[in-house]
């Protein structure tokens, strides 16, 4: 949607669009145009921006390094991973990756504050989807489709939507309609939790809340996302 001084924003927070199949963004270019968008993101670290995920750059400028080569960094990084047996948590697969400092500077508090929990109580696959590269690549998705929705995807959403076979029914639970509409299979795309009437407990969800504020200047920083 537009905000007040006119600016097209991410109202519940930033949603990037990105896909390696030709297919997908072949039909979604049914309903939209498309505005080129590479995601980059920059961690503080005393002052210091550097990029993250962690790559070649983001040690040269770290440590006062000059690995100019993939093998230069895969030798680095392996004199400084920690061996962890088992590996359980997202804590274990970062030590075992990159070693301790890496993962106190770049993740442990980063992690935290994302997800209200340290590291060490965190399955590994949370943190296994993060990865550190050896090239220069500082962007933060690296599949062959990149962009935004030149309207937003409000718009997009809109236009797939507009069709006589879907109605579109706001402020109903599921069971409420679900009979209405003879299917084969129904997709359900709520909480989880939902689904089976809470008959587990409730998930630990995390949910954030977004401040929007408007400045009177052209950049604040240089990428969208700096941690």
């Amino acid at each position: 949607c537009y905000d007040d001084a006119g600016i097209l924003i991410h109202q519940y927070g930033p949603h990037i669009f990105h896909t390696n199949s030709a297919d997908i963004f072949s039909y979604l270019s049914q309903f939209t145009a498309w505005r080129p968008y590479d995601h980059r993101v920059l961690a503080d670290i005393d002052g210091r921006l550097v990029p993250m995920p962690i790559n070649r750059t983001t040690l040269n400028a770290l440590y006062d390094l000059d690995l100019r080569t993939d093998a230069d960094v895969e030798a680095f990084l392996a004199s400084r991973a920690e061996p962890v047996e088992p590996i359980r948590t997202s804590a274990d697969v970062v030590i075992a990756k990159v070693g301790r400092a890496l993962y106190e500077t770049f993740f442990q508090g980063y992690t935290r504050k994302q997800w209200g929990m340290d590291p060490s109580e965190l399955d590994k696959s949370v943190t296994s989807r993060v990865p550190t590269r050896t090239n220069t690549d500082d962007r933060y998705f690296t599949d062959a489709y990149q962009a935004m929705p030149r309207d937003g995807f409000t718009r997009m959403f809109e236009a797939m939507l507009d069709h006589p076979n879907i109605d579109v029914m706001l402020g109903v639970e599921y069971r409420q309609v679900r009979d209405a509409y003879p299917h084969d299979h129904l997709v359900f795309t709520g909480p989880i939790h939902e689904y089976f009437d809470y008959r587990y407990g409730r998930l630990p969800y995390r949910s954030l809340h977004c401040h929007h504020q408007t400045l009177d200047q052209e950049w604040l920083q240089p990428v969208a996302v700096v941690n």
